[in-house]
């Protein structure tokens, strides 16, 4: 039987904090994959994973931050954004050379701030 990847992205977040023995963890993961691939949902796996780290993370109260830059941000610029995520937060980085300039940043992959030069300069000639 065939799920919605937000039904298994669920199941999985749920077990996994239940989960407090590190060994049991693997057993865990190992299982639920063997689940997907049993109901041939295997193509559904990043979807998966991706909601599943959302809910993990609404969950415990925790903030994703996305921060897309031109080039790689030096420490002083990184550091400028550290008070987004807080103390429990976790803010990945990613190269994005389209962005020509500026940071396009998204806050739990639901809110979006904007700031490239790309986006400005596509805002001219529209």
């Amino acid at each position: 039987m065939k799920y919605p990847p937000k039904i298994y992205a669920e199941a999985f977040a749920e077990a996994a904090m239940e989960n407090k023995d590190k060994e049991r963890e693997g057993f865990l993961i190992k299982n639920f994959l063997k689940i997907i691939g049993e109901n041939k949902d295997n193509s559904k796996l990043k979807k998966i994973f991706w909601l599943c780290e959302k809910i993990v993370f609404q969950k415990a109260g925790r903030k994703k931050i996305l921060i897309e830059s031109a080039r790689m941000l030096n420490k002083a610029q990184r550091s400028a954004f550290d008070f987004l995520a807080g103390e429990n937060g976790k803010i990945e980085e990613k190269i994005n050379p389209g962005l020509i300039a500026g940071v396009r940043i998204t806050i739990d992959q639901e809110k979006q701030f904007d700031g490239s030069f790309f986006r400005k300069i596509k805002s001219l000639f529209s």
